[in-house]
């Protein structure tokens, strides 16, 4: 596996959600950082200061993030960490830690984990990956730049549901929603 392989697979991803989701009012960003610490400090103030988050500074660097657009400030809905043929132990243990800090920061968010070139979820990634909202095989072929048309399908109108999913939760968080139930329902699609 080389990193130039995950750039294709992330830049793929990117630009079908750019072609495919523009109509939910949101955008989507490479590399762009997100707070994972906002705290108050002794002298009252909260930190970091400032309004963009910057690696290295209580903040983390996201492979991709699916922000909505709401007047000057972007709010970040989906967040999507890729990987290309494999996804050890310690990645998963990683990532889904990362995906607690930021939930602590932006309760609404989701966070999926979308994996290139690998045969199935193994077990390991849903044992370690307990803070993912989602984890999703898509067929890659790295030569051919391109992921399988029905893969990419599937995790198109996936990704419109977290962001229709992170709306709601953010509304209902505000007291904006009558609500009736909340679930947090779980698909598994098994490989036929």
């Amino acid at each position: 596996m080389s990193m130039q392989e995950e750039v294709i697979f992330r830049e793929a991803i990117v630009e079908a959600l750019r072609k495919n989701i523009a109509d939910l009012d949101v955008k989507v960003e490479p590399h762009k950082s997100l707070w994972y610490s906002l705290h108050v400090s002794d002298s009252g103030q909260i930190e970091p200061t400032g309004d963009k988050p910057k690696r290295g500074h209580d903040a983390f660097e996201q492979d991709i993030v699916v922000f909505e657009i709401k007047g000057k400030r972007d709010v970040p809905r989906v967040v999507i960490e890729t990987k290309v043929y494999r996804c050890s132990t310690h990645v998963a243990i990683t990532y889904s830690n990362k995906a607690r800090l930021l939930k602590q920061v932006y309760p609404f968010l989701r966070y999926i984990l979308a994996l290139g070139g690998m045969d199935r979820v193994t077990p390991k990634l849903i044992k370690h990956g307990e803070f993912f909202d989602g984890i999703m095989v898509l067929e890659f072929d790295s030569s051919k730049k391109s992921i399988g048309e029905k893969d990419l399908g599937d995790f198109i109108d996936f990704i419109r549901r977290e962001i229709n999913a992170s709306r709601k939760i953010g509304r209902a968080r505000e007291g904006l929603l009558s609500i009736k139930a909340f679930l947090r329902p779980v698909t598994i699609i098994e490989e036929l």
